[in-house]
């Protein structure tokens, strides 16, 4: 890995100049012994080998380690010439920030430390929207840092890696530039200038924010560092201005040629000047202008980089008047012409404050407002307003004791609309794994811009698999599904395979831990195997319970005719009996049998298209309503009564299927009646170990697995969709039953 010989910062391998300090790059990689002298030499010479506060590596602060009793550190999310940066929590305000933890030599440096005081103290007023936000600076405790706003998202630097040649686009450029303008004319409206403008100092986050990081602490910190080392650094060398370069004093004018230089290197691929003697290019070249880029850019970008700085443009303002847009100046709300801000204690004063939409979260100073009635001390508050799907709002508010204080804000909404088109018409729509109520075609309103929306289509033989759908703001976008075609099956239920939470914590040790499982699609039996269905296969009927219904009354009940009732669920059936109903009317209607071999030893080939008996994992799934599911305790209801047959209303025998109601997917007897065998062998621990995708329980065991409760148990318990019960597969009982399973491939 090449080291830049200046900063020792490490280098990617095509880099032709450090993009930390400006360095052109060397094409020797440096070996231990350099290393010491560049990256190392710093710590050595400063810090000793261990740059600490005691025993702690302020570089490699642990995960977990709390500072001051309130920030929970979660990873370290770099290290530059400022310092160890970490990403932490903030137990006090809930909410996660950067802490740049500041090195022991700043700390040991009065001077250096009152300068990152006064620097600080700036940044925390400096309150824009594409300005990271800088909250405060903590110098007591035993390890110094700042605390900042945490940006989830890129540099510049990676996103102009990402483009063909390391060529961002003139129109993204342009975007970019914009809002870096922006929040420039802000800092420089309060007389900041950041003295180091480049791409890594600039972010942009998932949302499409742009973020200038790193105003003016930096440069502080930098200088500092060049004072106690005794070396020269201000800024990076490659994006300097002429006079920066010649240790001038600075202004406003400095920053523009850095933003140009920035500009320039994000079209064309590098900066201005970089390699050969870089210090005289910019004191004596003029830059190239660019080809591929429109002659407007070219013009701006050659006024930005003008050698004498009353050349250049004379504000960030007459910049974004160049990129063709319009400067946004912080709009305030005054309430009197003249409005006294007596020094020393403020009187408080009642405002109240409504916002359209009703819902959005306002800030003041930093801090939520969590009503629409509260008081203020008098004089100029900032004022943060936002929502999702609306553009927030970064204004100023000012408060007195002779007005009214009665303020409203009106977000503006980027929200657009997804259209749901489909081959079939009067297809459900499913959205983020719930049903909507709405069917095909159908448009989705008020859509938040830059959210994964999980867009599915369900009807009777047709379904869509799940596709995510991205609007940008304002966007109006078709969604047209590939339907999936799926048959009619008589006497069983589509179940469409997804994700689902296995197990409870509710109930014995077997059922837990909860675990995810993934099911490929599957049909299921809507009701029980009944005794009708097992006579015609089976020609015998081995229940205990078997009602008979008169259909010819003989004289005075003499000769009487009767028959049995054909609905009752087929009970007194073992596992090896189950199975070989299975293969038998997979063999009546012309389908590949699932079950081979014998006794223990019998095997299952689930990609056969015969029926089998279903997992435990199938059972559970299809019992807790499938992707339809509502989380009941039971199948298809919180309350038993209404979906099983069970010990309290089941006068100890078993009833007729489907005349309880069904659960969310239309099957019937889940819950109650008879327990039901599965295809698994039963092993009380499995869940700690089960595979995610399609598990098909234990390779051996002694015991299969029943589900679903019966006629005899109380159904609070038994009868829960989570419940986990086991028999020996050998034997049966009036409490035993089964239903079947298909897999189409």
């Amino acid at each position: 890995m090449p080291f830049c010989k200046n900063c020792g910062m490490k280098l990617e391998p095509d880099a032709a100049f450090c993009h930390e300090c400006g360095t052109p790059a060397s094409k020797t990689k440096s070996s231990k012994l350099e290393v010491k002298e560049t990256i190392d030499d710093f710590k050595t010479r400063v810090l000793g080998k261990t740059p600490s506060y005691g025993v702690l590596s302020l570089e490699n602060l642990p995960e977990g380690h709390v500072i001051d009793e309130r920030y929970k550190i979660k990873v370290k999310l770099g290290q530059g010439g400022f310092g160890a940066v970490y990403l932490a929590y903030d137990h006090d305000m809930n909410i996660e920030k950067a802490l740049k933890v500041i090195p022991e030599a700043i700390v040991n440096d009065k001077e250096a430390m009152f300068d990152l005081q006064k620097e600080a103290q700036t940044m925390i007023a400096l309150n824009h929207p594409n300005i990271v936000r800088v909250y405060d600076f903590h110098r007591t405790g035993s390890i110094k840092y700042i605390d900042m706003e945490y940006i989830d998202g890129k540099t510049l630097t990676e996103i102009k890696l990402e483009y063909p040649d390391k060529k961002v686009p003139e129109d993204k450029v342009k975007d970019y530039a914009l809002n870096v303008a922006e929040g420039l004319a802000f800092a420089h409206s309060k007389n900041v200038i950041h003295k180091d403008i480049k791409p890594q100092n600039v972010m942009i986050t998932k949302d499409g924010e742009v973020k200038l990081m790193d105003f003016g602490i930096a440069e502080t910190v930098r200088t500092s560092m060049s004072r106690i080392q005794n070396t020269s650094s201000s800024g990076t060398l490659v994006y300097m201005s002429p006079e920066q370069l010649l240790g001038k004093d600075v202004g406003k004018e400095s920053d523009i040629y850095s933003f140009g230089a920035m500009l320039y290197e994000l079209l064309s691929g590098h900066p201005p000047f970089y390699k050969g003697d870089i210090n005289y290019q910019i004191l004596n070249e003029q830059p190239e202008q660019l080809k591929n880029v429109s002659k407007k850019m070219n013009n701006m970008l050659m006024k930005c980089l003008e050698k004498e700085y009353k050349n250049r443009f004379k504000s960030f303002a007459k910049i974004i008047s160049a990129l063709g847009g319009s400067y946004r100046q912080e709009k305030k709300t005054f309430l009197n012409n003249e409005i006294s801000r007596p020094a020393g204690i403020k009187k408080l004063v009642s405002v109240t404050l409504s916002t359209e939409p009703k819902n959005a979260e306002v800030t003041i100073a930093g801090k939520t407002i969590s009503s629409d009635s509260f008081k203020l001390p008098e004089g100029s508050h900032q004022i943060y307003a936002k929502k999702e799907g609306y553009k927030a709002i970064n204004s100023e508010i000012i408060v007195s004791e002779n007005s009214k204080n009665d303020f409203f804000i009106e977000l503006e909404s980027v929200m657009g609309s997804i259209r749901i088109e489909a081959d079939k018409s009067d297809l459900s729509i499913l959205m983020n794994g719930k049903e909507t109520g709405k069917k095909t075609p159908f448009v989705f309103e008020n859509i938040i811009p830059d959210i994964d929306y999980e867009i599915e289509i369900e009807g009777e033989e047709f379904y869509s698999d799940p596709v995510n759908i991205r609007i940008k703001e304002r966007e109006n976008k078709l969604h047209n599904p590939n339907l999936k075609h799926y048959p009619t099956i008589e006497g069983m239920i589509f179940v469409k395979g997804s994700t689902f939470k296995m197990g409870s914590n509710d109930g014995e040790a077997c059922e837990r831990p909860i675990h995810s499982v993934t099911l490929s699609n599957f049909y299921i039996g809507k009701y029980e195997v009944t005794q009708k269905e097992w006579k015609e296969i089976m020609n015998s009927n081995p229940s205990y319970f078997k009602e008979k219904k008169v259909i010819e009354k003989g004289f005075l009940g003499i000769g009487r005719v009767t028959e049995e009732v054909d609905n009752l669920p087929v009970e007194e059936v073992r596992w090896y009996d189950a199975v070989e109903f299975c293969n038998k009317i997979s063999r009546k209607k012309g389908l590949t049998p699932c079950y081979s071999g014998s006794g223990k030893n019998i095997t299952c080939d689930f990609n056969a298209n015969g029926y089998r008996l279903p997992t435990e994992a199938e059972w559970e799934y299809a019992a807790r309503g499938g992707n339809k599911s509502k989380g009941y305790i039971y199948s298809g209801s919180n309350t038993i009564s209404n979906v099983a047959w069970y010990y309290d209303n089941s006068r100890s025998k078993t009833n007729k299927v489907g005349t309880k109601q069904p659960n969310e997917l239309g099957i019937y007897d889940m819950s109650g009646n008879v327990w039901e065998w599965c295809n698994d062998w039963y092993d009380s621990n499995y869940y700690s170990n089960s595979p995610q995708n399609n598990p098909k329980g234990p390779s051996s065991g002694s015991y299969r697995v029943l589900r679903g409760g019966s006629l005899y148990h109380a159904g609070d318990y038994f009868c829960r969709v989570a419940r986990r019960f086991n028999y020996y597969p050998v034997s049966c009982g009036s409490f035993i039953g089964f239903r079947f399973l298909r897999t189409l491939k």
